[in-house]
């Protein structure tokens, strides 16, 4: 496993691993929630759960995290890279 923290996730590029957890604020307001997803990687991006107001358990694709995040005004804490055999 491989962890990425704060800017390193919008500034560097993601590792290859099989699966992704991403925590983040909201919002740039320290009040807002902590929000956690889950992401995959895919042929033009990622496939990404739990992530707004869906309640169908339906998912939805980025081309990049660094640009949701931009776009979305959140404050990305910490992203786990997760392998399930050799790197």
């Amino acid at each position: 496993m491989k962890t990425l923290e704060g800017e390193d996730i919008t500034d560097k590029k993601i590792p290859k691993a099989d699966s992704y957890i991403l925590s983040f604020w909201n919002d740039k307001n320290i009040q807002d929630a902590l929000h956690t997803i889950s992401m995959k990687s895919i042929k033009n991006g990622y496939e990404i759960f739990n992530y707004g107001d869906t309640t169908d358990n339906s998912s939805d694709e980025i081309d990049s995290v660094d640009e949701k995040m931009k776009i979305e005004n959140t404050v990305p804490l910490v992203l786990h890279c997760i392998y399930k055999g050799e790197k």
